[in-house]
């Protein structure tokens, strides 16, 4: 949509300046209205006394950088075909999509808000390139997530007779060919493409030209970014292990090997906001983790208290702090174009 330069530059002001009010408010609701923080600050404060439980916690936090900057760079990699562009304006993008985005179901704004920081690319391209990251990252969760859940169901939920035996054996053979299917799929995303051409009406063939870009990726660059995405997977599954360690939740490297992927898996098949995430991690966290102190007859009197203080914390780390430094990159958005305006800053 392009306006009058004096009209176009007042709307996107008033634009950013919306979003950063969003973003700083809906933080503020999730963790000090509607989570009572100081539950979570009194463990913190318990935990300062404990050099161990506190080095857990601040090497957790430190991953922080590590989960971001392999998404930083993953993005790089996938912009790199239609434009080059450095680590630091990558990490600018990764946390401006993260504020966008903390406000759009399932996170939908993290595209929009990347591409704003492209300047040769087209717009579209640029969010079609990000969803081939965003698909690779979903793909690890259900992959590894599968693994992790045909092992934990049997330990938990024993299967004693034929029927339920059966019934067990169906889901694996389910979940084994649809991990085939859509690793198939990512693999030779080039059918998109194809696809497109095939079922897209007349007034609609110029978006052929975006979608092309699902066609210059090689299978060994879409491993690449699978790579990418499982490393970077390994990071915050390792965050929220030592979280919970931190919080003094009674969980063995094997267990969480088996129950957090199958945590991340679930929270990932619920539509949600991702302010409401932090409560929907937190139940299903709780959840099964009942379900895995029942199963070794351990019973943690705070239990619950700890596991969402585990929560909380990833979530406060991985997605509010982010968001709230993203917040200072907003100024780069410009949703209404100038007439004549080229893709530059203001």
């Amino acid at each position: 949509m392009k306006l009058l330069p004096k009209l176009s530059k007042t709307s996107n002001i008033l634009i950013r300046i919306a979003i950063v009010l969003v973003v700083y408010t809906y933080i503020y609701y999730q963790i000090f209205y509607k989570r009572d923080i100081h539950l979570t600050l009194n463990l913190v404060g318990d935990m300062m006394d404990n050099k161990t439980e506190f080095t857990l916690f601040l090497s957790a936090s430190l991953l922080m950088f590590a989960n971001l900057f392999i998404e930083a760079k993953k993005w790089q990699y996938l912009i790199s075909r239609k434009e080059q562009i450095s680590t630091i304006t990558s990490l600018k993008a990764v946390f401006t999509g993260l504020s966008v985005s903390i406000f759009t179901p399932n996170r939908m704004g993290d595209f929009f808000g990347r591409i704003f920081f492209l300047k040769k690319a087209e717009h579209v391209e640029g969010i079609f390139m990000t969803v081939i990251g965003s698909v690779s990252q979903l793909l690890v969760t259900i992959v590894v997530g599968c693994i992790s859940l045909a092992f934990f169901l049997p330990v938990y939920y024993p299967f004693n007779d034929f029927p339920s035996n059966l019934i067990l054996g169906v889901l694996y053979v389910i979940g084994i060919l649809a991990n085939i299917i859509f690793l198939g799929l990512y693999f030779n995303i080039s059918f998109i493409t194809t696809l497109s051409r095939r079922v897209f009406k007349p007034e609609w063939k110029h978006w052929n030209h975006y979608i092309e870009i699902f066609s210059d990726y090689k299978t060994s660059e879409l491993f690449h970014v699978f790579l990418m995405s499982l490393l970077r997977y390994l990071v915050f599954s390792t965050q929220f292990f030592l979280f919970l360690r931190a919080f003094e939740v009674p969980l063995t490297l094997p267990d969480a090997m088996m129950l957090i992927p199958v945590i991340y898996l679930v929270t990932t098949v619920i539509p949600t906001i991702a302010l409401s995430e932090l409560g929907v991690r937190g139940s299903v966290s709780v959840f099964l983790f009942g379900v895995l102190m029942a199963g070794h007859l351990l019973h943690v009197g705070d239990l619950q208290l700890r596991v969402f203080a585990a929560s909380t914390s990833i979530w406060i780390i991985n997605i509010a702090v982010p968001a709230l430094i993203g917040t200072f990159f907003v100024y780069r958005l410009r949703f209404i174009e100038e007439k004549n305006s080229n893709k530059d800053d203001e």
